[in-house]
This record gives structure tokens, C-alpha cells and sequence, in this order.
């Protein structure tokens, strides 16, 4: 069987559905049945102009650095255009680049003769071949005022014909499953849950070690932590506000760390950090190499990750593999994938969050606790070999699939 795999959300520096695209990818590869063929997409120039497009965009300052500047020159000169001409200018430069993908796309099913075509990010390039998409969540659709207008427009317009069409639409839990059966009218039997899994790297090591590779490189070493991106959904405004009401003193003790890049729509929360800053207690790192992330889960009292609504939600699992506590809002998601190893807390009960942020950085209840065992082992259930060889029984049973092994 010859797949065909969409990583071009993983490539430059992967997060979120990059992240999914690409370990979801390597574990195929390491699972493929003799006469199984996965081949990632794009390659070649492609992919090497995307990994330096989104260098240029996401670290700060390489763009003003550019020996030509006319990158950041028409940048600056988008930013000036009124509201629906910014809106109109970006919607045309995504369709434009993912009708050229979707051609490029064709040409290369044809060149390797694919049979399947995975599509990791909700909507696919092209339908030359069966498709199968994942849907991650729901949140563009039941709660567009928490992303930007052309990603609600973009999956309202084309969603429906992916969820319509798809041979099998795979989710990342059972609550995104039973999301699509309540809100998009889907039989439950074309959808598969696949759970995302842990990598080998993140697994309990001792705190002080952890905390010694931190202070190599000039970080705070005993701090409450939030990994993901910074924006709306996260619901970090309202918990850095409550944060801020403990004493000065106990803040800069164990200040609040935020490892991750600025997301759509979070100007409000990147004034705040910006008028805070390591003075009050409130450390934002920026996007944060994956080589670092077992260390601040290690060092780290607890990761506290206050979403508003979640399909999976990866830092919180990621954590109790290193064998942390971790504290999110109560949302039914992370009773499916964190069980009884999480405080849970009501997203927006600020004297709650008050209280369990008053425990994690006053009081010393958490500041030399040792790796739970119990939630290592429950982490460990959840591997990309597994999510792989679901996705690989769900190819197989494809009608289309069964037709061509016969």
C-alpha cells in the first residue's frame, strides 16, 4: 500500500497539529507492513522554502537582519492596510499557496502511484485518490471569536465537503468524536480515535538535575510552568491576573514561566506580560526547542494549563510522563486523557484558580515533591507506536483499501 502523508504543518518549528503531522508520520514509517510505503509531502524546494519562510517569521529579529529586506519592507506595509484589505490579502495569499500545493500534491500521487492520502489538518489539498482526514477539534466552528476570521471562513466553507467525502475522519479523542457525531451529524462508525502518544524523551529525571541545566542558561529553576501557545483559548489572562495578586515577594520566588510562541488574537495578554515582565514574577520564553521541554517539565512545581477548550491537549500528558502535577481546567476532555492524575479546576473561577496558585507558589506542599509513578504508567499508555498501528488497522479496513488487496 502506497500512503501519501501531509506534513507541511510540521515543518520550520513544529507545534500543535505540526507537531502531530510529524511524529504521526515517523511512527508509520517505523510501523509500515513489508509492501507498506509511507512518503511525506511536501519535499524538495518546497519544503525548504517553507523551513526558511517560517524561520524568518517566528524568530525575532531575522527578518530586520535579512541582507534583502523587502520581506519585512511589504510586511510593515500590510500592517498599515485597512482591516479588510489586510483580511482580503491574507485569505487570497492562503488560497493561492494551497492551490499550488494542491497541484504540486497531484502531481506527486500520480509519480509514486499512492493509494490513500493522509490529510493530518482537517482539509485536504486534492480528492485524486481516497482520503482520510483527523480532525483535531471543533473550537474554528463552535467558537470562532477565539480564532481569526480566515480560518472560521476557510473551515466553514470547506469542512463540511471533508467530513462529507472522507473515506474515514480520524479524532484525537473520544470527546472530539462524539463532538462531530453531536455538532456535525456524523455516524459514529467513520470515525476512529487515534490518541496522540509520548516520545521516549519525556520521562522523570531528578529535579536538581533538571534545575542545574536551567541555571546553565540563565532560567529561573523552581517555577510553575505553562507550555503551548499564547492565545485566548488558553485562558491565561485571567490566571496571570490571578497570579498576580500573591505576594510580590513569593512571585519572583517561583515566578510564573510561559514557554511559547504569541498565537492570533492575544495583543491584550502580550501588553500584560509586556507590563509585568521577571519583576513581578512572569517569565515568557518564546518558542521553546523540544531539547529543553523534559527539562522544565522536570524542574517545574507543576504545569498549570487553564484552557477554555481542549481536543487533546499534549503539555498536560507530557508532563505526567516526567511524572509532574498538573493542573487544568475541568473540561471532559482531560477526564478522558488525564484521568483522577490532574487537579482539575473551573476555567473561569478566579477565587479557585486563586487557590490552587496560593498552594503551588506560597506554600512549600509542592516544592520537593518526587516523580508520581502512578502517572508515568498512565502516560506510557499513550505512545506514537500505538497511535500509528490504529491508523495503519484503520487503512486496512478501508472498503477502497480491500478492494485493491484483493
Amino acid at each position: 500500500m502506497q500512503i501519501v502523508l501531509n506534513t507541511w504543518t510540521g515543518l520550520g518549528l513544529p507545534a500543535g497539529i505540526g507537531h502531530y503531522a510529524q511524529q504521526l508520520a515517523s511512527a508509520l514509517q517505523r510501523t509500515a507492513a513489508d509492501g507498506d510505503t509511507v512518503r511525506v509531502f511536501p519535499r524538495g524546494v518546497w519544503a525548504q522554502w517553507y523551513q526558511w519562510w517560517m524561520s524568518v517569521r517566528r524568530v525575532p529579529g531575522v527578518s530586520a537582519q535579512l541582507k534583502y529586506s523587502s520581506l519585512s519592507s511589504w510586511r510593515g506595509l500590510v500592517r498599515c492596510w485597512p482591516a479588510a484589505l489586510r483580511s482580503w490579502w491574507s485569505t487570497s495569499v492562503r488560497e493561492a499557496l494551497r492551490w499550488a500545493l494542491g497541484r504540486s500534491l497531484r502531481r506527486y500521487l500520480r509519480a509514486v502511484r499512492a493509494e490513500l492520502y493522509l490529510e493530518p489538518n482537517f482539509v485536504p489539498l486534492c480528492w485524486d485518490v481516497p482520503v482520510i482526514i483527523t480532525v483535531h477539534d471543533l473550537s474554528p466552528i463552535l467558537y470562532p471569536h477565539w480564532h481569526p476570521d480566515y480560518r472560521v471562513r476557510w473551515l466553514e466553507k470547506h469542512l463540511p465537503r471533508s467530513l462529507a467525502c472522507a473515506q474515514r475522519v480520524l479524532t484525537v479523542s473520544e470527546w472530539t468524536r462524539q463532538e462531530l457525531v453531536r455538532h456535525c451529524g456524523m455516524s459514529p462508525e467513520r470515525i476512529t480515535v487515534t490518541y496522540p502518544g509520548m516520545r521516549n524523551q519525556f520521562r522523570p529525571c531528578s529535579r536538581h538535575t533538571a534545575r542545574r541545566m536551567l541555571s546553565r542558561w540563565g532560567l529561573p529553576t523552581d517555577f510553575i510552568l505553562y507550555v503551548g501557545t499564547l492565545e485566548p483559548r488558553k485562558n491565561l489572562e485571567r490566571v496571570l491576573r490571578t497570579f498576580l495578586r500573591l505576594p510580590r515577594s513569593c512571585r519572583r520566588a517561583v515566578p510564573f514561566v510561559l514557554a511559547g510562541q504569541y498565537g492570533w488574537g492575544a495583543a491584550s495578554l502580550a501588553e500584560l506580560i509586556a507590563a509585568t515582565g521577571p519583576d513581578e514574577g512572569i517569565y515568557p520564553l518564546g518558542y521553546v526547542p523540544e531539547k529543553w521541554l523534559p527539562w522544565l517539565y522536570n524542574a517545574a512545581r507543576a504545569l498549570v494549563y487553564p484552557s477554555y477548550y481542549e481536543g487533546f491537549g499534549l503539555p498536560p500528558l507530557e508532563m505526567l510522563a516526567c511524572g509532574g502535577t498538573v493542573v487544568v481546567a475541568d473540561l471532559p476532555v482531560f477526564q478522558e486523557t488525564l484521568g483522577s492524575l490532574a487537579l482539575r479546576v473551573p476555567a473561569d473561577d478566579v477565587d479557585a484558580w486563586h487557590r490552587v496558585l496560593y498552594r503551588l507558589v506560597v506554600t512549600d506542599e509542592f516544592a520537593h515533591s518526587e516523580p508520581n509513578p502512578l502517572a508515568v504508567a498512565w502516560a506510557r499508555r499513550f505512545s506514537w507506536e500505538n497511535c500509528a498501528l490504529q491508523t495503519w488497522r484503520t487503512f486496512k479496513s478501508l472498503p477502497t483499501i480491500q478492494r485493491l488487496a484483493a
